[in-house]
């Protein structure tokens, strides 16, 4: 029971790593380029869409490519 448990652990400690990488690899990808200075909570709004508007077109890039890999001819060549 034990081993389960600390399994189960290492498992979602695992998980919000990942998603802390993941949050911390986008920030850094969506304000590449951009001065962002938060000094409000204007400023801070401004910011928050910005990191919303990239996720979002990641997830749409996402989207298409999972589209374009279903659509593909996988069967390969048939030669007789």
């Amino acid at each position: 029971m034990i081993g389960i448990k600390s399994h189960q652990h290492k498992r979602v400690a695992l998980l919000l790593i990942l998603l802390l990488l993941f949050f911390i690899f986008g920030l850094k990808m969506a304000f590449s380029g951009k001065d962002m200075q938060i000094n409000s909570i204007s400023d801070l709004g401004k910011a928050v869409k910005i990191y919303f508007s990239w996720l979002g077109s990641a997830l749409n890039n996402i989207q298409l490519i999972t589209a374009q890999a279903i659509k593909m001819n996988w069967k390969g060549n048939s030669t007789t």
